[in-house]
């Protein structure tokens, strides 16, 4: 049986109108919850992202859902 376990972030992305340039700094924070994570023996089996168009720098809300084995 597994055990289930999500994080909510939200972080500032700044994207060039041709959205391949995204700012590293921000973009580090969900690599290191999925590296802090996955040395405590957690899985990432499920990843969705909701976008805030309203504000000036757009607000990026990432879901991570991770699993590993209870007991």
């Amino acid at each position: 049986m597994y055990e289930y376990k999500s994080e909510a972030i939200i972080a500032n992305f700044n994207v060039t109108k041709k959205r391949k340039d995204a700012d590293v700094c921000q973009a580090s924070v969900v690599d290191e919850i999925i590296n802090e994570m996955a040395s405590e023996g957690w899985e990432l089996v499920a990843h969705s992202m909701a976008v805030a168009y309203a504000v000036v720098d757009s607000a990026h809300t990432v879901l991570l859902t991770f699993k590993r084995l209870k007991g």
